[in-house]
């Protein structure tokens, strides 16, 4: 934003407009991946996903973000997303083992997190943003492959989704009490994550810490998640999903709170980016 002119008000404009469109399009991928299959959906969300990174790397004006880093990578997460290739994992894991294996999921995800964040300020460091932002589009593009090693489903599952009807579904859904409670509780995970995802950095560097220190503790959110998603995963075969997660959304607010109103340093910084992770794993759901 420094580099355009714009201020962090245009960016967080962009990112909430890109975690709309997220939302508003999950469903839809989700029932495209139902009928032509998540490899396709995914491959699909990866090419709008490098689109949206080049986008942004070459917006010229404010609009121009908002279209490429909002509604365009907004669209292409959604169609990419963990939800897609989460379900495709329940649906081949049994019973179980079940939640383990989304546990296992999650963790290999929050790994691309531990690499990518110091990598990419290693870019940025040595040969600046835009740079960086092309190596990141170039590296979206790996899903295409990738996506096509997830396995058929062996449950019948998707046949029986591809027919019910999108009204059908959304009626059986809304039925449900505590699935109503549960995309409640989801505006609570998405503060959260926002904050941390988006605004954690800037935060960082606003306190007077080097970039590097907002890098390294993005980097130990991902490190310290891989550890989260495996013991959410574990403890969700033994105990109701539904107190481990009540538990994870209060203890990310206590900490939240403790980092505001806390005397700031680097310790504090990375022992928030740790615990933070660790009490937060979205996959207890």
């Amino acid at each position: 934003t420094v580099a355009k002119g714009w201020t962090r008000e245009t960016y967080s404009l962009a990112m909430a407009i890109q975690n709309l469109l997220w939302g508003a399009a999950v469903p839809v991928a989700s029932a495209l991946a139902d009928k032509l299959g998540p490899s396709r959906v995914l491959s699909f969300g990866a090419v709008l996903y490098a689109l949206g990174l080049y986008g942004m790397a070459v917006s010229d004006s404010s609009v121009a973000l908002h279209l490429t880093g909002g509604m365009l990578l907004g669209t292409g997460i959604a169609f990419s997303s963990f939800s897609i290739a989460l379900a495709s994992i329940a649906k081949v894991a049994g019973p179980d083992k079940r939640s383990l294996a989304l546990g296992l999921g999650t963790a290999a995800g929050s790994m691309g997190q531990v690499v990518f964040s110091p990598f990419t300020q290693a870019i940025i460091s040595q040969a600046g943003w835009y740079p960086a932002m092309l190596a990141l589009a170039a590296s979206t593009l790996l899903m295409i492959p990738l996506a096509f090693v997830l396995p058929a489903d062996r449950s019948g599952d998707g046949r029986a989704a591809a027919e019910q009807t999108m009204a059908a579904a959304l009626k059986e859904a809304m039925g449900h009490p505590s699935y109503l409670l549960l995309v409640a509780g989801f505006f609570v995970c998405g503060f959260q994550i926002a904050f941390v995802t988006v605004h954690f950095p800037a935060y960082v560097k606003d306190l007077g810490f080097a970039p590097s220190v907002g890098a390294a503790a993005m980097a130990l959110v991902g490190l310290f998640n891989i550890l989260g998603s495996l013991s959410a995963g574990y403890l969700g075969q033994k105990w109701r999903k539904a107190w481990g997660l009540s538990l994870i959304y209060l203890l990310r607010s206590v900490l939240i709170v403790i980092l505001l109103l806390s005397p700031k340093s680097e310790l504090l910084i990375m022992a928030f980016a740790a615990r933070s992770a660790c009490s937060g794993s979205r996959r207890c759901r």
